[in-house]
Order: C-alpha cells, then sequence, then structure tokens
C-alpha cells in the first residue's frame, strides 16, 4: 500500500513509520494526529468514556424468567426482546448476544424434537415385529 499518494496522513511516528490513516482533503492528517483537531479529539475520547461507562440496558433483577421449552416459548421470548431493544430497555450487545444463544437453543429443541419422533418411530417397529407372525423360510 502506497501511502504516499495524498490520501493517507502525513504524521511520521517515532520509529519512522508513516500513519496509514486515510485523511479527507485538503488535510493533510488523519482526525488522530491532525492538530487542529485536538479539541474535537477530546471530546470524542470524553463522550467514548461517559458511554463506555454507562452500565447495558439488562432487564430488571426481579424480572421473572422466560419459560424456554418449547418453540413457541422461544418464539414469544425473541419477540419480547425485539421490543424492549427497539424501545431502548435492553442494550443492542444484550440482545445480540440473546439471539446467539437463542440459536444454540432452537438446534436444542430441535434435536430433542427429532430424538422423541425417532424414538416413537422405533418403539412402533419393534411392537409391530413382535405381533407380527414368523414367515416360514423367511428370515425375521
Amino acid at each position: 500500500m502506497d501511502i504516499s499518494d495524498g490520501t493517507h496522513c502525513s504524521f511520521t511516528r517515532p520509529d519512522g513509520t508513516r500513519c496509514a490513516g486515510r485523511v479527507r482533503p485538503p488535510a493533510t492528517m488523519c482526525f488522530m494526529h491532525d492538530p487542529e483537531k485536538a479539541t474535537e479529539r477530546h471530546e470524542a475520547r470524553r463522550q467514548g468514556g461517559r458511554e463506555r461507562s454507562k452500565p447495558a440496558a439488562v432487564l430488571p433483577e426481579g424480572a421473572p424468567d422466560f419459560p424456554l421449552e418449547t418453540m413457541a416459548d422461544v418464539r414469544t421470548m425473541v419477540a419480547a426482546v425485539v421490543n424492549l431493544t427497539l424501545k431502548g430497555k435492553v442494550d443492542p450487545k444484550v440482545s445480540n448476544a440473546v439471539g446467539y444463544l437463542v440459536g444454540a437453543l432452537v438446534r436444542s429443541i430441535e434435536g430433542d424434537v427429532l430424538t422423541k419422533r425417532i424414538e416413537a418411530l422405533e418403539a412402533r417397529m419393534t411392537a409391530r415385529h413382535r405381533h407380527e407372525p414368523a414367515r416360514q423360510g423367511q428370515a425375521p
């Protein structure tokens, strides 16, 4: 990458390498190195610190747990979390984690349903074989 093309920051680090940050002409330095942006940079850092120090918006500790036994339960919980996120009552980062965990839960529920179906089919096949009369000359 050629950083001497005028679209990259002209700041040179103490080790002699150039900053690879992009600039917006007519500026010659990126936001982080432009001395004229010092006040904006300071305010951005303050704002970032303020935002980071806010606790994530989560459900209150006393909120009841959602039942999560069936797909209908999961659907109800996802709808609630979506609505709470849209209202700003649940942090989007928390919602993303919920989405990931719900995916794992759904796969688990689907696996349980499939296992129960297979067990039921196997039980029927076993019962059918017990009640069938033995056929002469044929393997069971």
